[in-house]
């Protein structure tokens, strides 16, 4: 459970900052001028870049063991090297870099890069808020499902009032850190680059909303956490 705090704390600041960035303006005229040997290692660099971090996304999704099946599934879906992931999308870009001569095709290239995949502004967020929120879900559980046997707990040793306080207080933070989770619904795991390009500033509002109400659900975590602590050493 101590998994959940630090988590969430991490992204939050990195990629809320991530999720404002937007593709550079580009001129609507086409150039016809040859691009430089620096603008094309530039252009590789960047999408290095995401590469790594696609893969760094990778293991965050295989390393979860919270995250439902089904979300895993998407997540790996979206960010994996098979033909349709990011992960293969960026390697096949990559691989067209060589045969760019102009600079209209080098802003064509960035265009895709940047509206055809979101991997900063959308792929982080998706991956690490349905991780969040299902890791939440299933500690929530866990707490709620123990409730039971606390409880019994408390009253076979007289119902200690200081026990008992900690167990009403353990009840209503992990219901309500279980609501907060299940109420962000799907939003996360079904983020796309559409939805994104559509409207970019309320994405990023939802986006950030979204972290600030899983920031509130861990919070409710760590509370009943220390309420168990609390009913431990008082019966």
């Amino acid at each position: 459970m101590k998994r959940i705090i630090r988590y969430i704390g991490v992204p939050l600041a990195s990629l809320a900052a991530v999720a404002v960035t937007a593709a550079p303006a580009f001129a609507s005229s086409t150039p016809v001028s040859a691009v430089t040997p620096t603008q094309i290692a530039q252009l590789q660099s960047d999408i290095n870049a995401r590469i790594t971090f696609l893969n760094t996304l990778s293991g965050r999704i295989q390393g979860s063991k919270t995250l439902t099946q089904s979300d895993a599934a998407t997540l790996a879906g979206v960010v994996g090297s098979s033909s349709s992931g990011d992960i293969a999308a960026m390697q096949s870009l990559l691989a067209s870099v060589p045969s760019i001569t102009t600079e209209g095709q080098l802003h064509l290239t960035y265009e895709t890069l940047y509206d055809n995949y979101r991997i900063y502004a959308v792929v982080g967020p998706q991956v690490d808020l349905t991780i969040a929120q299902d890791q939440i879900l299933s500690i929530s559980s866990e707490l709620i499902n123990l409730e039971p046997t606390l409880n019994s707990l408390i009253a076979s040793n007289g119902n200690n009032p200081t026990a008992t306080a900690a167990y009403d207080n353990l009840v209503t933070s992990a219901a309500q850190a279980q609501s907060t989770a299940s109420g962000l619904g799907s939003y996360a795991v079904s983020l796309t680059p559409t939805i994104y390009n559509t409207d970019p500033t309320g994405t990023h509002t939802t986006i950030t909303n979204d972290w600030q109400q899983l920031k509130g659900a861990s919070a409710n975590i760590k509370t009943a956490r220390s309420d168990i602590s609390t009913i431990m050493k008082n019966v």
